[in-house]
């Protein structure tokens, strides 16, 4: 039998307290997230591992962390830190914002989320298909060149055309 990862029985409760507190600029971000309003499916309080996210996007495995007063304190700052680490030695990129970035420039915050959003799901669909053409790897033009075909001219190769 697999260990449980993702959103741990042992957790539920933490998970489900979590939502019923979340903070003003939690849940403004939320309302902007839920229901794909940018494209991509978010959670909100999303167990990863021992931890608990803000909001995490699976498809894209992007986890948006909320830091309010609390994160300023030195103490909150590394475990942060080392939370940060952990979820990124398991692929998933992690965003944070502050609790006043939310409240006075909520639309900034979620264009930034759109854009990694975007930049992520660009990355992916490169590594499904390496032949097509991607403005983030390569400035537009092919990153993927055809095998070389044999051909010698003056000590160097011909292409294939």
């Amino acid at each position: 039998m697999t260990k449980q990862f993702f959103n741990k029985e042992e957790y539920k409760n933490l998970r489900k307290k979590l939502r019923g507190s979340m903070t003003k600029s939690e849940t403004w971000l939320w309302t902007r997230l839920k229901g794909r309003q940018i494209q991509w499916k978010f959670r909100r309080q999303h167990g990863i591992g021992p931890y608990v996210t803000d909001f995490f996007c699976p498809n894209l495995q992007l986890a948006v962390e909320v830091d309010g007063i609390s994160h300023d304190r030195k103490e909150r700052a590394g475990s942060d830190t080392r939370r940060d680490k952990y979820l990124s030695t398991l692929g998933i990129k992690v965003l944070r914002f502050t609790s006043e970035e939310i409240m006075y420039e909520l639309d900034r915050v979620i264009e930034n989320i759109y854009q990694e959003c975007e930049r992520i799901a660009a990355v992916q669909e490169h590594h499904r298909h390496p032949h097509l053409t991607s403005p983030f790897l390569g400035g537009g033009q092919s990153v993927w060149s055809p095998p070389y075909q044999g051909g010698d001219q003056e000590g160097g190769c011909t292409a294939r055309t």
